[in-house]
């Protein structure tokens, strides 16, 4: 059967156990999934007897034939806590820690063994933050990040995505960024004389990789942050980061966490989805589902912070947001025009700061334009104007992007040899579902199965309506 068009002759996925020198890439079927809206890339992969009975290679060997033992001492190295990284043809996808072994006598004869796990910031997601936590006056975003993490070993944050998406994919890395070392306060309960427990604080190095073309995380302070009763440690910086418009993943090399928005550089469209009518070379979807929903599209959002009044009018911080997707007309002229509800909310809240309209956003072509469904929301970790818009864009980000989402499974993991990747660009020319335009691509499952093949599915969305500063 002839290739289609970028599709790879072979895809090899290799689970590594560096601590071990172990490495295996015979599977019966494994699934690993990266969607950028989830705090952790999550993985299983399901051993067949022969390598669960000792049929592996050795890295640090490799002449070494695999056939090496009793399954015991390979599952020696995979107990749960050991690290793993996660490989695509040499490219390295995912590196995190086994969390669960399950044992199953198969029908065939022989015992299967699934290992499953997440990347590095599995433990972060589990783990609550100790509500005594306190944050010295000053501190910024970067120590936030960096104070809070150290506990679990990582102690380097990437302000920008583009090296960790060049790790994954092997497209052109662009500004690599600066390292420079910072120090951080780790905090630590020591008891007094008279029996009580105070909170002291260690100094540590960390280290920050600066990109001069986003945000530097260093000049951001922070007020109020206090961590809440039961409240999860990445749930936490989560809150913190959506303030300033931000978001926090692992790097895939498991060398830090990347805490930067999402990007629509075109640059990273080297990746194309092609279904034309009828059968042809140059498609290369095996299925694929397009949905346009309207379900929830608000036609505005005004946005109210704490403080400043005790009713809405009288509050001091407020942001509207015109959702550009249903809330706009066009005159005579073909220019824009808000529709009327729209236009009426708008007035009785002269003193509300109006986020302008994207133009590109008001081009797209959706159903239900036209839609009279304002919403109105308050925001009790919004301090300022700038944290409440930040809020208000990012509830109209969830909202926008379920607008059109398209969904394609397509033959191996690469396109024309770059593993397929999230928070990239793909260029979508679907003639069948009527999706002509590019798309962002916002999650990733690799699957192996012996019904199913080696296949990808992707799920992408419109860029700008996932814009969140």
């Amino acid at each position: 059967m002839p290739l289609r068009d970028g599709e790879s002759a072979l895809d090899q996925i290799v689970l590594r156990l560096p601590d071990h020198g172990v490495e295996i890439s015979n599977w019966t079927s494994y699934r690993f999934t990266q969607n950028f809206q989830i705090p952790t890339a999550a993985w299983s992969f399901t051993l067949p007897p022969s390598v669960a009975g000792g049929s592996y290679r050795s890295f640090d060997d490799p002449d070494s034939t695999g056939a090496s033992g009793p399954g015991k001492e390979l599952l020696t190295g995979i107990q749960t806590g050991a690290r793993v990284e996660i490989s695509l043809n040499d490219r390295l996808q995912c590196t995190g820690y086994v969390e669960k072994i399950t044992s199953e006598v198969s029908p065939n004869g022989g015992t299967l063994y699934t290992i499953e796990g997440r990347d590095i910031l599995g433990p972060v997601v589990d783990a609550c933050i100790d509500p005594a936590y306190k944050f010295t006056s000053g501190s910024t975003i970067l120590d936030c990040i960096l104070g809070v993490l150290a506990p679990f070993g990582i102690d380097t944050v990437y302000t920008s995505d583009d090296l960790n998406v060049s790790v994954v994919t092997g497209l052109p890395k662009g500004a690599s960024g600066t390292r420079q070392k910072v120090k951080v306060k780790i905090p630590k309960r020591v008891a007094k004389a008279d029996g009580t427990i105070e909170l002291q604080y260690d100094t540590r190095d960390s280290t920050v990789v600066v990109d001069a073309r986003r945000r530097d995380l260093r000049r951001i302070t922070v007020k109020q942050i206090k961590p809440k009763m039961g409240e999860g440690v990445f749930a936490f910086l989560d809150r913190i980061l959506r303030r300033f418009g931000l978001m926090i993943w692992a790097a895939a090399d498991g060398s830090g966490v990347v805490v930067d928005a999402p990007t629509f550089d075109t640059s990273t469209m080297a990746y194309k989805i092609t279904h034309r009518n009828g059968l042809t070379n140059e498609n290369n979807v095996l299925s694929g589902s397009v949905v346009r929903d309207v379900m929830g599209q608000p036609s505005l959002i005004v946005g109210f912070a704490t403080g400043g009044g005790q009713t809405a009018d009288k509050t001091r911080n407020k942001v509207i947001m015109v959702n550009e997707l249903v809330a706009y007309d066009y005159n005579e002229d073909l220019n824009p025009e808000p529709i009327e509800v729209v236009q009426d909310i708008k007035a009785r809240y002269k003193g509300a700061k109006v986020i302008p309209p994207r133009t590109e956003v008001i081009g797209l072509e959706f159903l239900g334009k036209h839609r009279p469904a304002p919403m109105f929301i308050k925001d009790d970790e919004s301090y300022d104007m700038e944290q409440l818009e930040a809020f208000v864009r990012r509830k109209m980000a969830e909202l926008q992007q379920k607008s059109l989402v398209a969904t394609y499974e397509v033959a191996g993991h690469t396109y024309k040899n770059l593993p397929w990747g999230v928070n990239t660009m793909v260029d979508v020319f679907d003639e069948v579902q009527d999706v002509l335009e590019p798309m962002w691509c916002v999650e990733k499952t690799f699957k192996k199965s012996r019904a199913g093949g080696t296949t990808t599915t992707i799920k992408l969305i419109r860029p700008k309506t996932f814009q969140i500063n």
